[in-house]
C-alpha cells in the first residue's frame, strides 16, 4: 500500500469569518487524524482506495489519499490526478443548456424534435423535460448493447437514435408528470448543445464553462481511459470463493458501455484540486448572471406540484445536511470501479471532493450500500469537526 497524507495548513484550531459575521471553527488536528483513520479503516475493509480533498474557499484544509493511479504499488494518487467524474459531467451539461438559453439560442420549452429528428414521434418532450429527467422516454441506457447490432466498443449516437426512432413503446408517462433518471436524456442534451452552438461539446464546455471557472486540466473525453499515461485507472476487486481477494490483486474495469460520440452524460475527467472550482458555478456569476443562477436554484416541480427527491435541479442536487454544513450543492458520479462526489456548503464555504477508484461494484457479495460507507463516513466526520459560535 502507498499512502499519501498531508495537510497544507497548520495543525491548529482555526477560525474564519463568514459573510454574515458568524464564526465557524474548524479543528484541524481532529479533522486530520480522524480522516486519516477513516481512510485507513475502509482501505483495510476493502472499500476505499482513493482521495479526499477539502477546501475553505481557496484554502486547502485537508488533502489525502490512499491508492494508485495505474497499478497497485504504482503511481500514488494526488490532488492533480486526472480521474473520470462520471455523472458529475451532467452538472456541466446542464449549465451549458442554461447558458445557451440565456444567449437566446434555445428555449427550455422547445420540443426536442425541433433539433433531434429521432424525437419526432414524441413531440411533447421538451428540452426542459430532458434537463430535469421528466421526459418519460421508453428507451434507457441499460441494455443498449443487446438492443443494437453495434460493436460494444463502437456504439455511436446513430445507434441510440435508431432505437428511439424505431421503438414501438409509448412514453412511460405524460412528460413532466414523473421524474426518472435518464442518462440518455443527457446524452441527447450534449448533442443538442453541438447542433445549437455549432461547436463540439468538448469545445463549448471548455470555452464557456471550464475556462471561466479556471479548470484548465478538466476535459471532455471520448471514452473511459485505461492505462493512459496521466489518467487514473478504475479497479474492481473481484470475489474468489465468496471472499474478496487481497487488495494487491485488482482487475482494471473495462470501458464503460456508452456511445463514444455522446459524452455529455458521463465522459469527463478532472482532478480533486480543480473540481473544487465547480463551486463557483453555484455561488458566483462566473457562468450565469446572478438573477438566472438564483432562478435555476429553485426546484423544478412536477405537474402535480411535488418536488422530485433527486432530479429537481439542472444536472445537480441540493440537499440538507445537519448544521453547520446545512444546505449543500452536490453531485455524485459512478462508473464500474469508481465513485466520486463534490459537495459545497455555501454557509461555511467548505467544498468536499471524494474519489474512490477501487470499488466492489454491485455484486451479491457486498451490497452497493456498503460501497457508499466511506463517503458517508467522511462527510459526517467533516461536519462533526465544525463548530459555530
Amino acid at each position: 500500500m502507498n499512502a499519501i497524507s498531508f495537510i497544507l495548513t497548520a495543525l491548529f484550531s482555526f477560525t474564519f469569518l463568514l459573510a454574515h459575521g458568524q464564526k465557524t471553527i474548524i479543528d484541524f488536528e481532529r479533522l486530520h487524524h480522524g480522516l486519516d483513520s477513516i481512510i485507513e479503516f475502509y482501505h483495510e475493509e476493502g472499500l476505499f482506495s482513493g482521495y479526499i480533498h477539502i477546501q475553505h474557499g481557496d484554502s486547502v484544509l485537508y488533502s489525502a489519499g490512499n491508492g494508485w493511479m495505474d497499478t497497485p504499488g504504482g503511481i500514488p494518487l494526488s490532488d492533480t490526478s486526472l480521474f473520470p467524474i462520471g455523472s458529475i459531467t451532467k452538472t456541466f451539461t446542464g449549465a451549458a443548456i442554461l447558458l445557451l438559453e440565456q444567449q437566446g439560442k434555445l428555449r427550455l420549452s422547445d420540443p426536442v424534435s425541433l433539433w433531434i429528428p429521432a424525437y419526432r414521434q414524441f413531440p411533447t418532450v421538451t428540452i426542459s423535460h430532458l434537463l430535469y429527467h421528466t421526459s418519460c422516454i421508453p428507451v434507457n441506457l441499460w441494455g443498449l448493447r443487446e438492443m443494437t447490432t453495434a460493436d460494444k466498443n463502437r456504439l455511436l449516437a446513430d445507434h441510440v437514435y435508431e432505437l428511439i426512432d424505431s421503438t414501438k413503446n409509448p412514453l412511460r408517462c405524460i412528460p413532466g408528470h414523473r421524474a426518472v433518471y435518464s442518462n440518455i436524456g443527457y446524452m441527447v442534451l450534449g448533442d443538442l448543445i453541438e447542433r445549437v452552438s455549432g461547436m463540439t461539446f468538448a469545445d463549448y464546455i471548455r470555452q464557456h464553462l471550464l475556462e471561466p471557472l479556471g479548470m484548465t486540466r478538466t476535459m471532455v473525453a471520448d471514452r473511459i481511459y485505461i492505462d493512459k499515461p496521466g489518467f487514473t485507472n478504475t479497479f474492481i476487486r473481484k470475489p474468489k470463493r465468496g471472499k474478496y481477494r487481497d487488495h494487491t490483486w485488482l482487475n482494471i474495469a473495462p470501458e464503460f458501455f456508452l456511445p463514444l460520440d455522446l459524452p455529455a452524460a458521463g465522459f469527463m475527467y478532472s482532478t480533486p484540486k480543480e473540481l473544487v472550482n465547480l463551486r463557483k458555478y453555484w455561488t458566483t456569476n462566473a457562468i450565469l448572471p446572478d438573477s438566472l443562477r438564483t432562478k435555476t436554484q429553485q426546484p423544478n416541480r412536477l405537474k402535480d406540484g411535488t418536488i422530485p427527491s433527486l432530479e429537481a435541479y439542472p444536472g445537480y442536487m441540493i440537499s440538507d445536511l445537519p448544521l453547520p454544513l446545512g444546505r449543500i450543492y452536490q453531485m455524485t458520479g459512478g462508473l464500474p470501479g469508481l465513485q466520486c462526489a463534490i459537495l459545497h456548503s455555501p454557509d461555511t464555504d467548505l467544498t468536499f471532493i471524494y474519489i474512490n477508484n477501487e470499488i466492489i461494484y454491485k455484486n451479491k457479495y457486498w451490497p452497493v450500500e456498503d460501497c457508499k460507507k466511506p463517503m458517508d463516513a467522511t462527510v459526517l466526520y467533516l461536519n462533526a469537526c465544525i463548530g459555530v459560535k
